[in-house]
């Protein structure tokens, strides 16, 4: 009994954590700016399918959210998440005092890495200057940040933190040993059968060109049968942005 307790102490300690945003990287939200962001609360929710299979389904490590959008919304994005059985430790949204806080980001995320000692993951969009405040805290904290990923939403800016899919991430975390056969395995399984206008979104950036020479590199370390669905799978993405002809190379 003591051995196990000591084990799940440690793993709380120093097992990896995911540390997301929200709008635009997980939640379908539009917000480059505030009235497109309000009118998506006033539908149906919709998430970017092929992330929060990755987020839900393949990443078993504790995970927390982080929003821009304000608290008062924040009732309505807790029984989404409930609704569809999304788990994270905590959500952070944007309470009234940081909303002309430049730094708002930088202070929560650093407020969430140190009270752990584990690894972190970031990942967000090309929004709202995720990636400056993921620079600013991989500085502040190399030894915490394992990577950070950003997601191309409304342009397609070359580098290696910046991803299309999920699938993009997926690779790379493969390709680094943080994730394992089998969940790269069950997340190619889990994504052939997802409709690709749910990963697709009209209004975002759609790109047909994007196996370049190092994703494609790191789709032959694959084996052969692994290698040829996830070859299958961006082509059907790439497809289907040539046909709505929403894309930008």
């Amino acid at each position: 009994m003591r051995i196990l307790v000591l084990f799940l102490l440690c793993s709380n300690l120093f097992g990896q954590r995911i540390i997301s945003d929200y709008d635009d990287t997980f939640r379908v939200s539009f917000s480059y700016t505030y009235d497109k962001l309000i009118k998506t609360y006033l539908k149906r929710t919709r998430y970017l399918e092929d992330y929060k299979i990755l987020f839900q389904e393949v990443w078993d490590q504790p995970k927390y959210l982080l929003s821009s959008s304000p608290t008062l919304l924040l009732k309505r994005i807790k029984k989404d998440l409930e609704e569809n059985e999304i788990d994270y430790i905590k959500f952070v949204a944007r309470s009234p005092k940081n909303w002309f806080n430049k730094d708002y980001k930088v202070e929560e995320l650093s407020r969430i890495i140190e009270q752990t000692a584990a690894p972190i993951i970031l990942i967000g969009d090309d929004i709202h200057k995720d990636e400056l405040a993921y620079q600013t805290i991989l500085e502040r904290y190399p030894e915490k940040v394992s990577t950070y990923y950003i997601r191309n939403t409304r342009s397609l800016i070359p580098g290696a933190n910046r991803y299309n899919y999920a699938l993009d991430i997926a690779l790379k975390e493969w390709e680094n040993e943080r994730l394992s056969m089998s969940q790269l395995s069950l997340f190619v399984d889990r994504l052939l059968e997802t409709p690709v206008e749910l990963v697709n979104i009209k209004g975002y950036h759609c790109p047909i060109l994007n196996l370049n020479r190092t994703r494609l590199e790191q789709v032959y370390k694959l084996p052969g049968s692994m290698s040829k669905r996830v070859l299958e799978i961006y082509g059907k993405y790439s497809k289907d942005c040539f046909e709505k002809k929403s894309f930008r190379f």
